[in-house]
């Protein structure tokens, strides 16, 4: 433990010192600057993702149908729950312990409409194939790799007590959990994408409304995703510069404990030295009698 540690020689040389991408909020919170604006971006373009959608299923259908239902709760898990969740560390909050559930309780909404936009298309597939899009396969793919990643991250970073995961263990997950977050970002958007994409192509007509609708709906969600991950980035020589001066504390901290058990080792030394020279002189007391 580098908390019981008695000098900077007894430091692990190469212990991790893990700084995911979401963490780049807690430095900057206190003024916006790029990934704020970009944070900000973010918000309008998921609520403009979700209007269109809406607006497109009203065009399409009239009312709320079990396909409509799937495209609307898709939209809502994929464009914008969890997204924003992912940006929850990036917000203006002073409690970092009110991100992190922001985070969580954003994930878990996300997950829940996915389950339900998901049976949703199910059921409206009555007496059809199933599966038969490569939007399908990636929404298939989406919703599973969500579930594990939720729960997982549920395990290692929220449960408390006996079923709180180690601080290893949770050092040794924490990149994973951040690039598989990144990751589902990215395959939810393109969930949405394709399946706009897929719909256009069966329903829409060149140059009506709905085409039009269509294919703004696919340039939001790609630009969605470009202001996320854009908010999210961090250039890996910061990164690296923030290792480096996290493990310097660490350094200095070591040697501070050092120094501070100095003045004891001295006064042992000396007692020990005083007993030394006092068995010396009674020796060669001994050898002139």
């Amino acid at each position: 433990s580098i908390s019981g540690s008695t000098g900077a020689d007894s430091l692990p040389r190469s212990a991790p010192v893990y700084i995911p991408f979401s963490t780049m909020g807690d430095s900057s919170c206190a003024r916006l600057g790029c990934s704020g604006m970009l944070s900000v971006l973010a918000m309008l373009l998921s609520a403009t993702l979700l209007v269109l959608v809406v607006w497109l299923m009203l065009l399409e259908y009239g009312t709320l149908t079990l396909f409509g239902t799937h495209a609307i709760g898709a939209t809502l898990a994929f464009g914008m729950f969890s997204p924003l969740a992912s940006l929850a560390f990036t917000m203006p909050i002073a409690s970092r312990r009110a991100r992190k559930m922001l985070h969580l309780t954003g994930h878990l909404l996300a997950l829940v409409l996915a389950l339900v936009s998901f049976a949703a298309q199910y059921y409206s597939h009555l007496g059809h194939p199933h599966f038969g899009s490569s939007h399908s396969w990636i929404g298939l793919i989406t919703c599973v790799l969500f579930v594990a990643q939720w729960l997982a991250g549920l395990r290692a970073f929220a449960l408390r007590g006996k079923l709180a995961a180690s601080m290893s263990s949770k050092q040794a997950f924490l990149p994973v959990h951040a690039f598989m977050g990144l990751c589902l970002i990215g395959l939810g958007l393109l969930s949405i994408y394709s399946g706009l994409l897929s719909h256009l192509r069966r329903k829409a007509q060149p140059l009506e409304l709905r085409f039009w609708i269509w294919n703004w709906a696919s340039v939001v969600a790609v630009g969605l995703a470009v202001a996320v991950y854009g908010s999210l980035y961090k250039p890996f020589q910061q990164q690296e510069a923030e290792e480096s001066e996290a493990k310097e504390d660490l350094l200095d901290e070591g040697s501070a404990a050092q120094y501070a058990e100095e003045p004891a080792l001295s006064e042992e030394c000396a007692a020990q030295g005083s007993e030394e020279q006092a068995q010396r002189i009674g020796r060669g007391l001994r050898d002139r009698q």
